[in-house]
């Protein structure tokens, strides 16, 4: 069976390229907390379709991030 040649790709100018779908997101703030490592807790919905509840802001020792939700069990953490 003989091997086909490999057809070039055309250009397209950028104009022509299909631009992506933006993604809107709504993050609610659920408690602001001082003192300890957790500084607040939040829910997070992904253009109205995904939502994450139980984030929490942390402060560690290189600064602030995000923590996704987990829950302990008999075997340790999970996601």
């Amino acid at each position: 069976m003989p091997r086909s040649k490999a057809q070039p790709v055309p250009e397209y100018e950028e104009s022509q390229r299909a631009q992506p779908p933006l993604m809107s997101y709504d993050v609610r703030i659920h408690a602001l907390q001082v003192e300890g490592n957790r500084k607040a807790a939040a829910s997070v919905n992904l253009n109205g379709q995904f939502a994450v509840r139980g984030v929490s802001v942390m402060e560690g020792s290189k600064g602030l991030f995000v923590s996704m939700p987990s829950r302990k069990t008999s075997n340790g953490y999970q996601e």
